[in-house]
């Protein structure tokens, strides 16, 4: 008789081989029932082979730059696992997914690849195996009729063992969910193992998937992986290792909203401002988020962003914590304090953000950095404590903002070794309050940059009164005392300085300006503003002006620029543009313009290019002959304004022979960059209010000293300028 035998509750060994079994038959003695038995029969018969165990240690997934498996999207997935059992090569993997029907995993096979892990880097290092039908192709070609005879009779592992990718995308889109008959499809990937790997080699399985649409059928999914060596000779197929259906440790995560951005209150560099981000976290149930700031930017605390009127503003239960930073990156975790005393409900501490921004406070780095790093990671976490631990539930990325310097302009003479009045001209962003300080710091190579030196002291301009003016030196450095609150806009200050004796690097030759609170903290800023390269074969000093004091009932002004040529000038010289003060414009009031020489030789003039109206005056010199030494004074009408200019400074321009008959290429714009081509240098000299008198009867100093200098008094040069000038109407 034929007896089958079902024995149950097997502890396998936990030795992967072949097992080997005793099958013995005993009797009890015939007169003694009660009696001892004896073995009757016994045979040896060789069993299974008992697999190895495979153990995944580790999974994770990559969804395109986002570093984890999200649901409802293509991610790669990855299996970091060992086996008690010996791989050899020849063997077949498989892998599938199963539990949750038709809606679980949707599996691709031709990116699929086994590899050895560095057990050091933990980094792919050795292929072992890939895609089982790999570079068959023309063997599946459905026109191929030859090929698809000789594929008819084949091998694999599984029936979908060959189906391309395409294939079963194409399946997909075609698949009727509402068919509760319907069959599972792209469940399973085969791998050919070409390369083989000793006991508790680490592994790596790589393949790509569709993950589930939800949560809830992922939780149904397990996976199964097995590896298999066929005997073709007999056609038996055994089971070297497999993980029988053990849970993966694979998280997957919703995808959380991309839009909109974060929203900075400005993007200054070095300076802590506000960012609105919009949190939402959908269907997660997560107790916090974790957000990770872009490299170079930090959380600081506290980092919610109190109650401000006019403003966007935080919930009442919104928290926000700083956290360790993670791979050099700033995060923070930001909850809703929430009562659990009535229910333990979970997605309490995310609820608040569903109809409202979070607003917080982060200090930003000193340069935009690339795109590519300039993301923000916001990631739903399933964490009660104030750790920002636990699992992640959601994540999304957030394309970040770019920094931009708040916009400032430098102009000062670019000649070698000449005391200069340096214009600084700022538009701020935000209002800085009463007791602020506008800080500036200067390139190192400047020889003077301070509060005051023998050109004269600081000029305030639009700050308005300032309580103090401090000077620093390692890097040279003014510091402004505010002494009323600075409104947004347009500002310029004017600061007395002079020029290096050579041209300096041009990586050193910059100007920060920072915007600052009483305690310091920094407002707005911008950093790396160019300086003015060192012009050589010219030296020349633009001098204090002076003007005639408006009384009551005058209709104009005039105004006097003394221009000192230093030394012999080796290069040609066209023309000098003067620019009047700006907003409301100073205009000519007439062509009464003059010119007459102080001391040395005068400019070599052509006739003066203006007319009444106009907000500059051209001063062309003589193409045919180069500059020497001395000093002119250029005097002119200035129509009476009816308020003082915003931008109360003035621009003269040096400029040389790109310029053309009518001016063409003596111009400036606004910023630096439309400056005409002709341009060489650019004096800037601090305005005045022609209501009050003008500088002093005090000496006008000539900027160097030699034997053919010397100190004139203001009214012996008023007196020598209107001598000339009755000498030319009278013809002498």
């Amino acid at each position: 008789d034929n007896i089958h035998l079902t024995i149950t509750d097997v502890k396998i060994s936990e030795v992967p081989g072949a097992s080997r079994w005793r099958l013995s038959t005993w009797e009890l003695p015939e007169d003694d029932k009660e009696g001892t038995p004896y073995i009757r029969d016994e045979a040896y018969v060789q069993g299974f082979l008992v697999p190895g165990q495979l153990q995944v240690f580790n999974a994770f997934g990559q969804t395109g730059r986002e570093n984890a498996a999200i649901l409802g999207r293509e991610s790669d997935l990855f299996f970091d696992m060992t086996s008690s059992a010996p791989i050899p090569a020849g063997s077949d993997l498989l892998v599938a997914a199963g539990g949750a029907g038709p809606a679980g995993f949707k599996l691709f096979s031709e990116t699929a690849e086994l590899w050895t892990l560095n057990s050091v880097t933990g980094a792919a290092e050795t292929k072992l195996g890939e895609w089982y039908c790999t570079g068959m192709r023309n063997l599946f070609d459905p026109e191929n009729e030859t090929a698809m005879n000789l594929t008819k009779e084949m091998y694999l592992p599984h029936p979908s063992a060959c189906e391309w990718d395409e294939t079963r995308r194409e399946m997909l889109n075609s698949f009727d969910y509402s068919d509760p008959t319907a069959e599972r499809i792209a469940q399973v990937v085969v791998l050919k193992i070409t390369t083989g790997a000793p006991v508790h080699s680490p592994l790596r399985l790589k393949f790509k998937v569709q993950t589930p649409t939800d949560r809830t059928t992922f939780l149904q999914e397990r996976w199964h992986i097995d590896i298999e060596l066929v005997n073709h000779t007999n056609g038996m197929i055994n089971l070297v290792t497999t993980n029988d259906g053990d849970p993966v440790p694979l998280s997957v995560v919703t995808q959380l909203p991309t839009e909109p951005p974060p929203e900075p209150s400005h993007v200054a560099p070095l300076t802590r401002v506000e960012v609105v981000i919009q949190l939402d976290p959908l269907d997660t149930g997560a107790e916090a988020f974790t957000l990770t700031a872009p490299p170079g930017y930090s959380f600081v605390h506290p980092c919610r962003v109190p109650f401000q009127e006019n403003k966007t503003n935080n919930v009442d239960e919104m928290r926000c914590f700083p956290l360790p930073p993670l791979n050099g990156r700033s995060r923070a975790r930001v909850d809703c304090e929430a009562d659990r005393r009535e229910t333990n409900a979970k997605g309490l501490g995310t609820e608040c953000f569903r109809d409202a921004p979070a607003v917080i406070y982060i200090s930003t780095p000193e340069a935009s950095i690339p795109p590519a790093e300039n993301v923000w990671f916001v990631e739903a976490v399933d964490g009660t404590n104030s750790s920002g631990g636990g699992d992640r539930l959601g994540r999304g990325t957030l394309a970040g903002f770019d920094i931009e310097n708040m916009e400032v302009q430098v102009i000062y003479g670019s000649l070698a070794s000449v005391p200069v009045d340096i214009g600084v001209v700022f538009t701020s962003r935000v209002d800085v309050p009463a007791q602020g300080k506008v800080m500036i710091k200067g390139p190192p190579d400047l020889q003077q940059f301070g509060c005051e030196n023998k050109r004269g002291t600081v000029k305030p301009g639009s700050l308005g009164a300032i309580t103090r003016c401090q000077t620093s030196v390692n890097p040279p450095r003014v510091t402004l005392t505010l002494n009323e609150t600075l409104k947004a806009g347009l500002h310029l200050v004017i600061v007395p300085g002079e020029t290096p004796r050579q041209n300096p690097q041009e990586s050193l030759n910059t100007f920060d300006v920072f915007l600052q609170m009483p305690d310091d903290r920094n407002l707005d800023v911008s950093l790396k503003v160019p300086g003015e390269p060192v012009q050589q074969g010219l030296r020349a000093s633009v001098l204090s002006f002076w003007w005639t004091q408006l009384l009551q009932y005058d209709t104009a002004f005039y105004v006097t620029v003394p221009i000192e040529i230093l030394d012999d000038v080796d290069i040609p010289l066209w023309g000098i543009l003067i620019d009047f003060p700006k907003e409301p414009d100073f205009q000519l009031d007439s062509s009464d313009i003059q010119a007459s020489r102080s001391f040395g030789e005068s400019l070599y003039l052509s006739p003066f290019q203006a007319q009444a109206g106009d907000s500059q005056l051209l001063v062309r010199l003589d193409k045919t002959r180069r500059l020497r030494t001395g000093l002119t004074l250029i005097r002119f009408p200035i129509t009476r304004p009816e308020q003082l200019p915003v931008f109360n400074f003035w621009r003269i321009a040096f400029c040389g022979d790109q310029m053309g008959e009518n001016g063409e290429g003596c111009t400036l714009g606004e910023p630096r960059t439309e400056r005409g081509p002709a341009v060489i240098s650019v004096f800037a000299n601090g305005g005045f209010d022609p209501l009050e008198p003008s500088s002093p009867l005090e000496a006008v100093k000539i900027t160097t000293g030699s034997g053919r200098r010397c100190e004139v008094s203001f009214w012996l040069l008023v007196m020598w300028s209107c001598f000339q000038g009755i000498i030319a109407e009278l013809g002498m």
